[in-house]
């Protein structure tokens, strides 16, 4: 049985490459280019934390309503009080949020530990 050999997979090739780009990667800032002033790298770290959290809230919080509104639709006796809508969306935007600024977080500290604008 001929086996394909794993540099011939286009996918394990493309995998290869970025791992390798992700383990090899040397971003150090160039020394001849001036940084940022403090503050607007710092109102770029917020926004990198604060667009895909608002983002990834509001997508979680668009879900629910589709899920209510497909409940409804299918079962005509659905009755839910409007406080427990409220608290469902509520944690629903929250937990989406949450793990948007967490992704965002997560590119904040590298940037900040490698010393780079973003």
């Amino acid at each position: 049985m001929d086996e394909e050999p794993q540099h011939n997979n286009p996918v394990s090739a493309l995998l290869t490459s970025i791992q390798e780009a992700a383990l090899d990667s040397k971003l150090d800032p160039d020394p001849n280019e001036p940084r940022d002033v403090w503050w607007l790298r710092w109102a770029k770290f917020a926004a990198i934390i604060l667009v895909p959290a608002m983002v990834i809230g509001a997508g979680f919080w668009c879900e629910f309503y589709a899920e209510i509104y497909r409940e409804q639709s299918f079962n005509l006796d659905y009755q839910t009080s409007a406080d427990a809508y409220f608290a469902a969306a509520k944690f629903r935007f929250l937990l989406g949020a949450a793990i948007g600024a967490t992704l965002g977080l997560i590119y904040v500290c590298r940037c900040i530990v490698r010393k780079v604008d973003p």
